[in-house]
C-alpha cells in the first residue's frame, strides 16, 4: 500500500472513530433524558417512547392485591408498595430507610434475618403495624443480585384465610356439637325406652296379677279393696310412663297421627264416662253437656281421647272432696270448642302462662291427691296443635276453679265409623298358646291369666327352648316377648313362619313400644304388637285377632 493509501484509510478510521463516539453519546443521553424519539418515514414522523417503558411495570406492582419489597443490602426497605404501606400502616414516602425486621413478630425476627442473609425462602410470621395491629402473612423471599438493592419480598395477607380457616373451625365446632347432641339426644332415646321396657315388666305383673285376683273365689271382701288399690296405683303409674315418653316422642316429632274425620261428641262421651267412676268415688260430681248434632273433627281418635283424659284427670287431681267437674262441647262458627271446668284449688294470674310448661308443677304447697310429673298439661298442648288446634287454661285465682278450653278446627268431611268394644272375649274353640317369656313373674302371671280365661298354654323361658317346644307340639300361636336371651324375639318369630307360615299366628308382647319397634316387629312377622303392661284378656284378643 502506497503512503497516499495508507493516509486515506487512517483520515476514514478518524471519521469513523468520531462518528462512533457520537452515537455513544447520543445513547447516553437517550438513555438520560430523552422521553420518546421521533422518527421521519414514508407514513410520515412516528413517536417511540424511550423512558417510560417502565410505567406499565411500576403500576402492576402498585395495585397488586399482595405486597411488594425491596430491600438494601443492610435490610432496609428501599421500596415497598401501596399494598404493603397498607399493611403496616405506614404512608408510602415514609416507609423508605425503614428496617424490614422491626415490623416482622420478635419471636420470627431471627428467622426472618436468616432468609435475608441467605436471599431465599419463606416464612409465616406475624407483620406488627405502626399502629400495633398484628397482621398474619407469609413472605417469599427472593435475591436480585445484580442491584445495589437487591433482596425482593412478595408479602401475602393471610387475614382472610385465618378468618376463613375460623370459620370453618367454628363450623366444624358446630357440626360436632350437633353430633353430640344428636347422640346425646339418641342415648336419652335408648333410656327412656329401656326404661319403659324396665319398668313395664313389674307393670304388667301387677295388673295381670290383679286381674288373675278378680276371677278367683275369695272369701271375704277384705282383699278386694287391696286389690283395688293395687289397680288404682299400677294404671297410674302406667299413665305416668306413657306421658312421659309420649312428650318426649312428640317434642322431638316422633308422633304420626293417624287421623280421619271422628265425631268430637262420641270421644268426650267416651272419655267421661270412662273417668266417671273414678271422679265419682273421689266424691265428685260429674256433668256433662253435648250438642244434639254430631261435631266432627279431622283427628286421631286415640290422642283426642287422651288430650280429654288429661284434662280430667288434672280437674280430679286438684278438686277437693264434694267438688263439681263439667264438661261440655259445643261448635261455634268453624271451630269445635270443648270446656272442662272445675272447683277446684284454680291457678293464680302469673302461673297462667307458664302452665303447659314441661316439668311445671305449680305451687309446691298446693294440695294435690295424684301426684304427677308435669308433663301432663304440656303433652295436652303439643298434642291439640298437632291437630291444628289450640288450648288455654282459664282461671279466677286460687280457690276460685279452672277451666280449660280446648279448641279444633272442624272438617266437613264425612265421619267414619268408631270402633265399639268388646265386652269379653269369648272364642269359639280352646286355643293352645306358647308364651315365650325370660322374665319369670310376667310369664307366670300371664300364663295364668290365660288359664282362667280357659286357654291350654305352654311356657317356655328362652327363644331355642320355645322354639323346639313349637316344632315337637305345634301350637296354634305363640305369644313371645322381644327382649329374649340369645335369639331375640324377633329371631324367633322369623324362624317360626319359616316353619309354619301363616297357620301360626305370632302376637309380640314387649316393653318397647316405639314407631321402630314396631317397624321391626312387623318385618319379623308378627300379627300384633302389644306393649306392656296388658290384660290376658287383651292378649286374649290379640292371639284371636278380635
Amino acid at each position: 500500500m502506497s503512503d497516499m493509501e495508507r493516509d486515506h484509510v487512517h483520515d476514514e478510521t478518524e471519521i469513523l472513530r468520531t462518528r462512533l463516539r457520537a452515537a455513544q453519546e447520543t445513547l447516553e443521553t437517550l438513555r438520560r433524558d430523552v422521553d420518546a424519539i421521533v422518527i421521519e418515514g414514508p407514513a410520515g414522523p412516528k413517536v417511540y417512547t424511550v423512558t417510560n417503558a417502565h410505567q406499565p411495570y411500576r403500576m402492576i406492582v402498585e395495585e397488586m392485591q399482595q405486597g411488594a419489597v425491596v430491600l438494601t443490602p443492610a435490610g432496609d426497605i428501599f421500596y415497598g408498595n401501596r399494598y404493603f404501606a397498607d399493611m403496616v400502616r405506614v404512608p408510602p414516602d415514609r416507609l423508605v430507610g425503614m428496617p424490614m425486621v422491626e415490623f416482622v413478630e420478635i419471636s420470627d425476627q431471627p428467622g426472618f434475618e436468616g432468609l435475608i442473609s441467605q436471599g431465599a425462602g419463606t416464612l409465616e410470621t406475624v407483620l406488627r403495624a405502626s399502629d400495633g395491629t398484628g397482621v398474619p402473612v407469609y413472605i417469599t423471599v427472593n435475591l436480585f443480585s445484580e442491584s445495589p438493592a437487591n433482596v425482593c419480598l412478595t408479602v401475602t395477607n393471610l387475614t382472610e384465610q385465618k378468618r376463613q380457616a375460623t370459620r370453618e373451625a367454628a363450623l366444624a365446632r358446630e357440626e360436632a356439637a350437633r353430633a353430640a347432641a344428636e347422640a346425646a339426644s339418641r342415648a336419652k332415646d335408648q333410656f327412656l325406652a329401656m326404661l319403659s321396657h324396665e319398668l313395664r315388666s313389674p307393670l304388667s305383673v301387677i295388673l295381670t296379677g290383679v286381674e288373675v285376683l278378680e276371677r278367683l273365689e275369695l272369701p271375704d271382701n277384705g282383699p278386694l279393696r287391696i286389690r283395688e288399690l293395687i289397680g288404682r296405683q299400677a294404671r297410674h303409674l302406667a299413665q305416668l310412663l306413657d306421658d312421659l315418653l309420649d312428650v318426649t316422642r312428640v317434642s322431638q316429632g316422633k308422633i304420626d297421627l293417624h287421623r280421619s274425620p271422628v265425631d268430637l261428641g262420641g270421644i268426650v262421651s267416651s272419655v267421661v264416662e270412662d273417668h266417671r267412676g273414678e271422679i265419682e268415688g273421689a266424691g265428685h260430681s260429674l256433668r256433662l253437656s253435648l250438642p244434639s248434632r254430631a261435631v266432627a273433627v279431622d283427628g286421631d281418635r286415640t290422642r283426642l281421647l287422651q288430650v280429654i283424659g288429661n284434662l280430667l284427670h288434672n280437674a280430679r287431681k286438684y278438686t277437693a272432696r264434694g267438688g263439681d267437674i263439667s264438661v261440655s262441647l259445643e261448635q261455634v262458627g268453624l271451630t269445635a270448642q270443648v270446656r272442662v271446668r272445675d272447683t277446684g284449688v284454680g291457678i293464680p294470674s302469673e302461673m297462667l302462662p307458664r302452665i303447659f310448661d314441661l316439668f311445671f308443677q305449680g305451687e309446691p304447697t298446693a294440695p294435690r291427691s295424684g301426684g304427677g310429673l308435669g308433663v301432663g298439661l304440656t303433652l295436652v298442648r303439643r298434642l291439640v296443635e298437632l291437630h291444628g288446634g289450640t288450648v288455654e287454661a282459664v282461671s279466677d285465682g286460687p280457690g276460685r276453679g279452672s277451666e280449660f278450653i280446648v279448641r279444633f278446627p272442624v272438617t266437613q268431611s264425612p265421619l267414619v265409623d268408631e270402633p265399639k268394644e268388646a265386652l269379653g272375649v269369648r272364642p269359639t274353640a280352646l286355643l293352645r298358646i306358647l308364651l315365650i317369656e325370660d322374665h319369670d313373674d310376667t310369664r307366670e302371671m300371664v300364663g295364668r291369666g290365660l288359664q282362667l280365661l280357659g286357654q291350654t298354654i305352654a311356657l317356655a323361658s328362652d327363644g331355642e327352648t320355645g322354639l323346639r317346644m313349637a316344632l315337637a307340639d305345634p301350637p296354634d300361636a305363640a305369644v313371645i316377648d322381644i327382649g329374649l336371651p340369645g335369639a331375640d324375639g324377633y329371631e324367633i318369630a322369623r324362624r317360626l313362619r319359616a316353619a309354619f307360615g301363616e297357620r301360626l299366628r305370632l302376637v309380640a308382647l314387649t316393653g318397647y313400644g316405639q314407631a321402630d319397634d314396631r317397624r321391626l316387629v312387623q318385618e319379623a312377622g308378627f300379627d300384633a304388637h302389644l306393649v306392656k303392661p296388658v290384660a290376658p284378656k287383651d292378649v286374649l284378643r290379640a292371639v284371636v285377632g278380635t
